[in-house]
């Protein structure tokens, strides 16, 4: 009952083993007094399904480890009270991995759903990932802390790593290549983002619900994204957007980037290529005609000739411009 610390070696049969696992349903309700803390040693490697199931009155858990693997619904959803999770480094728990399987809701696996992050005792929230260059699936999912977060070597972030969390701003390095699915979705405070050049794969809904976005700066030259509707990468749930940056080298601009079923934007489109790159009839579905495009002095009439740029009505040359 209350604070429960989970040694990392333990005597059997006078022999001394290491504690690697917490087995499904270990710590259940039914069978054990309510929770109020829990320590997990460095030792611990994977912890299973249910392993503190009913426990929904724990108020801080301390991941001494990195490198392991939660299965599903491994804590309860929280009762109504502050849930803090203390870890030794970021670089842990971006190296966790979490068995979630995500429908729709917020109810994951992740020990973080609905937590607050401490490190050494102080609630964190600019973070700087320094030699990390994998976040793994669900690692930042439902965190409640306001982060910031900033990386120069980051190249794949796992689906769902951000879902449903209080991100405020992230930079995607120029050696990011993998977004994963969901990424960000709900993310209701992200108001930019800079979609990097080096960027191969978009995962399906990453941005969805990102309903504060008002600018997208795009410079990935030649992304590959899946081409039905409903994976959609941009979902604009708002009409919010309002600039949209198409940077020079940009080759193409996938099918169904820009969706959404009820919501149609009207942003100031800015294409920096003179050589247009290629799009699809659907590429901006999201975007309403009337959205003003600008491009580079003499190339109007290619764009306008050019499927997907010539939905728009309004199509302007430049010498320079500003922007915001």
């Amino acid at each position: 009952e209350g604070a429960v610390i989970i040694p990392d070696t333990v005597i059997y049969n006078k022999q001394k083993l290491a504690v690697n696992e917490i087995g499904a349903g270990a710590f259940l309700v039914s069978y054990n007094p309510k929770l109020t803390s829990i320590t997990i040693p460095k030792s611990v490697k994977i912890i299973r399904t249910q392993a503190f199931s009913g426990q929904s009155e724990i108020t801080d858990i301390y991941i001494n480890g990195s490198n392991i693997d939660f299965e599903s619904s491994i804590f309860s959803k929280r009762a109504s009270i502050t849930r803090r999770v203390h870890i030794n480094h970021f670089e842990d728990l971006c190296n966790n991995h979490y068995a979630v399987n995500i429908t729709g809701s917020t109810g994951g696996s992740s020990p973080l759903n609905g937590s607050y992050i401490y490190i050494d005792g102080i609630e964190v929230d600019t973070i700087h990932l320094k030699n990390i260059t994998t976040i793994t699936d669900n690692a930042f999912e439902g965190v409640l802390n306001n982060l910031y977060l900033t990386s120069n070597e980051l190249i794949s972030i796992g689906n769902y790593a951000f879902f449903y969390s209080n991100l405020r701003h992230i930079t995607l390095p120029s050696s990011l290549k993998f977004i994963g699915d969901a990424v960000f979705k709900y993310c209701y405070w992200i108001t930019n983002i800079t979609i990097p050049e080096n960027l191969e794969h978009i995962g399906v809904y990453a941005f969805e619900n990102v309903n504060n976005l008002t600018k997208i700066t795009w410079k990935a030259k030649s992304l590959q994204v899946d081409n039905a509707p409903a994976y959609s990468a941009f979902h604009l749930s708002s009409d919010k957007l309002d600039t949209l940056v198409i940077d020079t080298g940009v080759l193409n601009i996938p099918q169904y980037m820009f969706y959404s079923s009820i919501y149609t934007a009207t942003p100031v489109i800015i294409s920096k290529n003179k050589n247009v790159p290629r799009a699809f009839k659907n590429s901006f579905y999201a975007l309403n005609a009337k959205s003003p495009l600008y491009v580079p002095k003499g190339t109007k009439n290619d764009y306008n000739s050019n499927v997907g740029w010539n939905k728009f009505t309004y199509i302007h040359e430049f010498v320079k411009i500003n922007y915001r």
